[in-house]
């Protein structure tokens, strides 16, 4: 008798961490006793596209995506399962770029649409159902910080992926198989806590440190790193970093920049890059938020960066400065981002310089110059420039970045209205542009609902 109970386990682990694999076959194994079918997909056999930012998926081919490879088989089994299982690695409290590439690729299997939920926004589901999402992270030492992060990380994406309820635990690979077992038990049992607002928002105060490092900067040579997967075009993480970029330059400082591309997987890439970052003194991180947390190859690109520096025998002091934005108008939502690029810093021995945290990234650039606002479609965006500006003016004079710099670029847009008014606008007028987007492509509205997974 076939089982109608259906559980979906992607594996991210890589070959050479067979010493990992009695993690998968114990969750495996205690699945199948209490009833059900499990179906695992190991990412390391699969032929698998990185997310390239193109919102095909939602404006031109609704539900799909525009790659044809291994994704949609995941997609497709995801949607037709009661739980979906993520066993991974972790990367400075965030997920690790092995399966950082397929969670990146869930966004078909929600719509573009925006709306209210605990009080924030976010996307709307496509499906009627979902199934739980259950997350066991690896670590190769016990890391209560990274742990924390993580933890509210996998909350937070079964937020945005419409999971009716979630659990995450990590274990370390120091831990003996009876301790994995326990916590297994107890993960596949379980539901745990969303975290909301309030568990997020104390994160925050990463973006403004108590002191500053740039005074241990020698010959100011910056290096802004690109890390927007939309490369055909401007990029909103362009715009903000080479804005930042420019000021620092108007104050006597050397500059450079480097888009993070595919061919950071192969050798010359990742030369490049290594030969770019060895040679700087500040480096600037621009990045989406993407589901939660930073895009694939940001994430590749930092993994990269701290095995390279730690084979160096004489490491140059470095300072770093993100720049995130994110789709939805509360900053605050870039918190775990932020923080994961705080516990990279402190691992690579790279002094961290504070950061600027955007709200409604594509809604007030998407990779245009930002200006007054030329358009009614577009609101002024004034005060990220002054935000950008007093952030890079005072790290240039040595200066800790003003508080009021991460206030400044996340206040409404619209003088004098309120922010909640704000959010409201932007629901409406974020919902109008996507079906706008698709119509142009020739999808109808009825098509851009569609949902290729149903049972």
């Amino acid at each position: 008798m076939v089982s109608e109970k259906k559980a979906v386990l992607i594996d991210a682990l890589l070959s050479d961490e067979k010493n990992l694999k009695p993690s998968v076959d114990i969750i495996c194994k205690m699945l199948e006793q209490d009833g059900y079918e499990v179906l695992i997909f190991k990412l390391c056999e699969l032929k698998l596209n990185h997310c390239i930012g193109c919102f095909g998926c939602w404006i031109k081919t609704p539900g799909k995506c525009i790659f044809h490879d291994d994704s949609q088989k995941i997609l497709k089994a995801m949607m037709q399962s009661d739980y979906l299982i993520f066993v991974s690695t972790i990367s400075f409290g965030g997920f690790s770029s092995d399966i950082k590439i397929i969670i990146d690729r869930l966004i078909p299997n929600i719509l573009p649409h925006f709306n209210y939920y605990h009080d924030e926004i976010h996307h709307v589901p496509r499906y009627l159902q979902y199934p739980k999402l259950i997350v066991l992270g690896i670590q190769d030492y016990s890391d209560k910080n990274e742990i924390n992060n993580f933890k509210l990380l996998v909350g937070r994406n079964a937020i945005n992926f419409k999971s009716p309820n979630y659990s995450v635990d990590v274990i370390s690979k120091k831990d003996s198989l009876n301790t994995i077992r326990n916590q297994l038990q107890s993960l596949l049992k379980r539901n745990d806590k969303w975290p909301l607002k309030d568990d997020i928002l104390p994160v925050m105060s990463l973006t403004m440190p108590e002191k500053s490092d740039a005074n241990l900067i020698n010959n100011k040579k910056a290096l802004l790193l690109i890390g927007s997967p939309k490369i055909k075009k401007t990029s909103t993480s362009s715009v903000l970093g080479n804005i930042f970029l420019d000021r620092l330059k108007k104050n006597g400082w050397s500059t450079d920049s480097l888009t993070l591309k595919k061919d950071l997987l192969d050798e010359k890439g990742q030369s490049a890059l290594f030969s770019k970052i060895n040679k700087a003194d500040f480096i600037i991180l621009a990045f989406p938020l993407y589901i939660d947390s930073l895009p694939f190859l940001v994430t590749k690109a930092l993994e990269l960066i701290f095995e390279h520096r730690d084979e160096l025998q004489n490491l140059n002091k470095k300072q770093i400065f993100p720049i995130i934005n994110c789709g939805f108008p509360e900053s605050y939502q870039n918190a775990l981002a932020l923080s994961i690029c705080h516990n990279f810093a402190v691992k690579c021995g790279i002094s961290w310089n504070g950061a600027l945290a955007m709200g409604a990234g594509e809604a007030l650039c998407s990779g245009e110059p930002i200006d007054k606002g030329s358009s009614f479609s577009r609101p002024p965006g004034n005060h990220i420039i002054k935000a950008l500006n007093l952030a890079a003016d005072s790290i240039a004079s040595t200066n800790p970045v003003p508080k009021n710099a991460q206030a400044i670029i996340s206040k409404s847009p619209i003088p004098f209205l309120p922010f909640n008014l704000w959010r409201w606008f932007f629901i409406k007028l974020g919902n109008m542009f996507w079906q706008k987007q698709s119509n142009e492509n020739g999808v109808s509205n009825q098509e851009m609902l569609k949902r290729h997974y149903d049972l």
